[in-house]
């Protein structure tokens, strides 16, 4: 059994989303708290970067803290691990930039904007469902601070019958996308014969998303140009209302509005939905005709100082072109 993320936009009423939003800022704070221990420790060990704060030294650190405690107590943990897993990225980046596998050397993580929203997460101990809703509690000292022990949300229909593992509450471009991590819906797999010495090659590129090909001959196109026009709607949508914005001034750095949050959420869930039906498309391809192996080619760095003009940067740059594989390896 594995698990599945469902993603759902939440539109809470208001005494909710000021809660919501506190819980938010706590975590920022909280995550910002965590990065200057983990800084601080990696400065006085002279630079290591091997040297890196273990999460028992951190989360003693910051348990007794405000911020931590204000939130529940495994939501602050999670918030931890997060600024914890942060800098064991960098210390595995870092051995491979030694080790000449990374042509630029790695930043240490750095603290997030002041006074900003992070993402609050509760795991699956501590929620409770009856009747329909998610009972999401607030701990003990959040219980004091706000006059409530808990809040409720609506469980999704069709997660009625499933465990929920993990329960994700992410600010995002104005608004909040619940993530719902469960156990898997889907039913296994029916055995079905694959060879293995069938072979399908992958090209990712923009005019045809995927090119495909077979060892047995076999070839396909998916359709790239449809990304390629929706980029180009966010563009001029987001150009224009920028320019209203900065009533034509030059810089346009940092602007942003409600309006331009909602074509950038748009944007962002029209892509994701083509990408995530292309790599189903892809699978029920190779069940059908009996392939095992798929070779996706994969370019480092190809988008790195790229420079085939404005036009072509704009529509190279934006398109996700790995973001098959975790499709791909999804419902394979």
């Amino acid at each position: 059994m594995f698990l599945a993320v469902q993603k759902d936009v939440f539109s809470p009423g208001k005494e909710l989303d000021g809660l919501l939003c506190d819980l938010a800022r706590l975590a920022n704070n909280l995550y910002n708290q965590a990065v200057y221990e983990s800084r601080q420790y990696f400065f006085a060990s002279d630079r290591k970067p091997w040297k890196v704060l273990s999460y028992p030294k951190l989360y003693a650190a910051l348990k007794e803290r405000e911020n931590s405690k204000l939130l529940h107590s495994q939501a602050a943990q999670q918030v931890m691990k997060s600024a914890y897993e942060a800098f064991k990225s960098f210390k595995a980046l870092h051995k491979l930039f030694r080790l000449g596998e990374l042509e630029h050397e790695p930043k240490l993580p750095r603290y997030r904007t002041k006074g900003g929203l992070y993402q609050v997460v509760f795991t699956g101990q501590s929620l409770s469902v009856k009747d329909g809703l998610i009972r999401v509690p607030l701990g003990r000292g959040g219980a004091e601070a706000f006059d409530r022990d808990c809040f409720h949300i609506p469980l999704p229909e069709r997660l009625k019958e499933v465990e929920i593992r993990e329960l994700r509450f992410i600010p995002t471009n104005g608004h909040w996308v619940v993530e719902f991590v469960h156990e898997s819906l889907e039913t296994p797999a029916l055995s079905c014969k694959l060879h293995s010495e069938s072979v399908l090659a992958l090209d990712p590129g923009l005019d045809n998303l995927l090119a495909g090909v077979t060892n047995t001959g076999q070839a396909f196109l998916i359709d790239g140009l449809p990304l390629k026009a929706k980029n180009q709607w966010y563009n001029k949508q987001v150009a224009r209302l920028k320019s209203i914005l900065t009533c034509g001034l030059e810089s346009t750095r940092g602007v942003t509005s409600k309006q331009i949050q909602r074509v950038t959420h748009k944007r962002n869930c029209f892509v994701r939905d083509y990408i995530n039906k292309a790599a189903r498309w892809v699978i029920d391809f190779c069940l059908d005709n009996g392939i095992d192996t798929i070779v996706y080619g994969r370019n480092k760095g190809q988008k790195n100082g790229v420079n085939l003009g404005h036009k072509t940067n704009q529509e190279f740059v934006q398109i996700p072109m790995l973001s098959c594989l975790p499709g791909l390896g999804s419902y394979a």
